[in-house]
Parts: structure tokens; C-alpha cells; sequence
């Protein structure tokens, strides 16, 4: 898939990463993205991958992107955070939703006596809203996380996070209600 429906965030880290410091780093990853309530984290190489959320209608970040991955890659003799989404479903559910509100547009438009394509237009601008308006905003929660985590990554091999702090941080699910 690409762009819109997939999207990519690469963030220079001021950090050095090394094998020593990766685990923690990894970890660290999943904690945050476990706190903002991803579901289904796997770990692998160098790359953490996420599955939507466990919470889909209850304000989590994840709700509307059907997945999404975060990898440590050395570009340009910098070490960067990079970070993958995939938002199909944001795609799938505004043309349903979109689809069934044109129909109806298109069918009062017609018993009202519009022109036929007033309908057709009043659903074009419905979709673009919906869609247009939801990736927008999903584009930039992503891209702040982003940003937020490569930060944090700096401040956590530089050691102003201190590692009472990450000890607090099991990687487990805590209740959200």
C-alpha cells in the first residue's frame, strides 16, 4: 500500500545505538505504545510491530490504523526511528459510511427535484470530510508519537530517564476503565 494509506515517519536520533543499549531501547518502545493502548505487539530483529488497538472506541491512539511497525535504522551515518502505518480500514469504513449518506443524498436530491448531481456532489463532499479530516488527524497523533518517542529514546540512552523508571515498566497491560 502507499500514500495515504500507508504512511511513513523517519526521526534522527542524537543517540548512538548499540547492542548493549538496543534491548532497553525495544523495550522502552513497547511500553509507550502499550500505555497509548496498541494490541498484538510482537517484537522481532531491530523492529517492533503492532495489530490496531485494544480499544477502538475508547480514545486510543490506534483505533482508526489497522497496523504499524517501529524499527531502528542507520541512514546517512545517523542512527534514525523509523515508523510505518497502515490505515485500510480508515479507507473501508468512510466509503461505507460515505456511500449509504450519498445514496440518500442522491435520492432526496431527485425527490426534491434537484439536478441528479447535486446528490452525487453532496457525497463526494461527505467523503472527502469524513476521510480527509480523520487521516489528518491520524497523520498527526502518528507523526507526534514519532517525534515524542525519538526524544525520549535521546533521553533515555543519555540517562536523564532514570532507570528506576524503566523498571516500572513490565511491558503488561494495565486496566483502562
Amino acid at each position: 500500500m502507499s500514500f495515504p494509506y500507508s504512511v511513513n515517519f523517519n526521526n534522527p536520533l542524537k543517540s548512538v545505538i548499540s547492542p548493549e543499549n538496543q534491548d532497553q531501547v525495544f523495550l522502552f518502545i513497547k511500553c509507550r505504545i502499550l500505555e497509548k493502548k496498541a494490541s498484538n505487539i510482537q517484537t522481532g530483529d531491530n523492529i517492533i510491530s503492532y495489530k490496531g488497538s485494544t480499544s477502538r472506541w475508547r480514545g486510543s491512539l490506534f483505533r482508526m490504523v489497522d497496523d504499524g511497525f517501529f524499527a531502528l535504522i542507520f541512514k546517512n551515518h545517523r542512527w534514525a526511528l523509523h515508523y510505518h502505518i497502515n490505515c485500510r480500514s480508515l479507507f473501508i469504513d468512510t466509503s461505507i459510511l460515505t456511500a449509504i449518506f450519498g445514496f440518500f443524498a442522491l435520492l432526496l436530491s431527485i425527490k426534491v427535484g434537484w439536478p441528479w448531481w447535486s446528490g452525487l456532489l453532496v457525497w463526494i463532499l461527505s467523503y472527502l470530510w469524513i476521510f480527509g479530516a480523520n487521516w489528518i488527524t491520524i497523520f498527526f497523533q502518528h507523526r507526534e508519537l514519532a517525534a515524542d518517542i525519538s526524544i525520549e529514546i535521546d533521553e533515555l540512552i543519555s540517562g536523564k530517564i532514570v532507570k528506576a523508571d524503566l523498571d516500572k515498566m513490565d511491558g503488561k497491560l494495565s486496566n483502562w476503565f
